[in-house]
């Protein structure tokens, strides 16, 4: 088995082969432990693609970077047909895996998502409704902004607008919903640097909010353009 890995990012420190710590594993894609950490029954590990990609940069590696990284996976092992199932997810170190994914681009799969950190990447085929991962990218943003202890402004304009695109998700208007995630997303990078955290670092002593809210929110972008785009 073989892929690219690619990582751009938007500014970076400290940057060199030895401090990224990327390994690949071989896994067994009915491994009862690693399917526990997947988000539902309908989403599985391709038995033509069992890829675990770990980007784990060492403590004392010195890299870092602001905002967002670009994680890309390419690989000739899995098609790229119409409607494709296959998702780039990512989870902490024996966490939970969820739907990064930004684009699926030609040239066989070639997935990316964008996120404010690192652990381990699979791509995986999902077969659940875009409405009910839409509901589930809706529901990790609020939570995430639960566990942030962001200024009062900034976290009521943030949710305003994700409330307002939860509306016109749950009435199909993907369109509009869109339109209130790309503002979303473009005030959370207004305040990055100085309302919302944007720095992660091999030391792991801080958290990347503004990076994992631009993530997160281009993963629900890109589900609420897969919706429309099966829409009547």
């Amino acid at each position: 088995l073989g892929a690219d890995l690619t990582l751009e990012f938007d500014s970076a420190f400290g940057l060199s082969a030895s401090s990224v710590g990327i390994s690949a594993s071989i896994v067994n894609p009915l491994n009862i432990s690693l399917l526990s950490r997947l988000p539902s029954v309908d989403v599985s590990i391709p038995s033509a693609f069992p890829m675990l990609i770990t980007v784990e940069p060492p403590l004392t590696g010195g890299l870092g970077f602001t905002d967002t990284v670009l994680v890309e996976i390419h690989t000739h092992h899995l098609s790229l047909l119409p409607n494709t199932p296959f998702r780039l997810f990512k989870a902490s170190l024996g966490g939970d895996f969820e739907d990064i994914t930004e684009t699926i681009g030609a040239g066989s799969i070639r997935s990316r998502g964008r996120t404010g950190g690192f652990s381990q990447f699979l791509i995986l085929a999902d077969l659940r409704s875009h409405d009910t991962v839409g509901d589930v990218k809706f529901d990790g943003i609020e939570d995430y902004l639960d566990d942030l202890s962001l200024p009062t402004a900034v976290d009521s304009g943030l949710r305003a607008h994700l409330s307002n695109a939860r509306t016109h998700f749950e009435a199909q208007d993907y369109t509009d919903a869109e339109d209130d995630i790309d503002l979303f997303i473009s005030a959370v990078e207004s305040a990055a640097g100085s309302s919302i955290p944007n720095v992660w670092r091999a030391a792991r002593d801080l958290e990347n909010a503004a990076g994992n809210l631009v993530g997160k929110a281009s993963s629900l972008r890109f589900t609420l353009r897969m919706a429309e785009s099966l829409s009547p």
